[in-house]
């Protein structure tokens, strides 16, 4: 059973829109994850009727279309500190900053690339742990492609977590 249906293919009855008071206006992203995990906290099924076709023109045509999208995205995760410690993606967002940053400043005082290099190999190494829970194995081509997006997702939310510290943490909400 699905956690949530995005919103671009989310039905639900009026009855359990009013119930839950609908979508949550505090958040610009999201809300269709929030929506789904409300609804189940009071006994709805979320389920994925796949015979259900949605047309969606906005998907990206480039790797920085892309990053750029999943930066927007990412925006809800660190709205508050309850969100960035319930989000896996956040977390592993935070992660990828925390690698990032501890291995340039290494390279830059040791003047070897070993250790950006070694940046990428951990972020591949989660971002193919990713794919992997989440499509399990199956055809090492498909395993490849979908690991690199994987490591391009994880940079776009990381530089949501960019722009929030940009702001400044004083306005999450605690």
């Amino acid at each position: 059973m699905p956690n949530y249906i995005n919103s671009g293919h989310l039905i639900t009855t009026r009855e359990l829109f009013d119930r839950i008071n609908g979508f949550n206006p505090m958040f610009n992203t999201a809300e269709d994850y929030d929506f789904c995990i409300r609804a189940k906290d009071i006994g709805a099924r979320i389920i994925n009727n796949l015979r259900l076709k949605v047309i969606h023109t906005g998907y990206p045509l480039s790797i920085k279309d892309f990053i750029v999208r999943e930066k927007w995205h990412g925006t809800q995760d660190f709205h508050s500190l309850w969100n960035i410690i319930h989000s896996k993606v956040a977390m592993l967002s935070l992660v990828n900053i925390s690698l990032a940053v501890a291995l340039l400043i290494m390279t830059i005082i040791t003047g070897n690339i070993f250790y950006m290099l070694c940046y990428f190999c951990l972020m591949y190494a989660v971002s193919c742990m990713s794919t992997l829970i989440k499509f399990g194995f199956g055809n090492p081509v498909l395993l490849l492609n979908t690991t690199l997006i994987f490591f391009f997702y994880y940079s776009g939310r990381s530089l949501a977590f960019i722009d929030r510290v940009k702001l400044g943490l004083t306005h999450i909400q605690h």
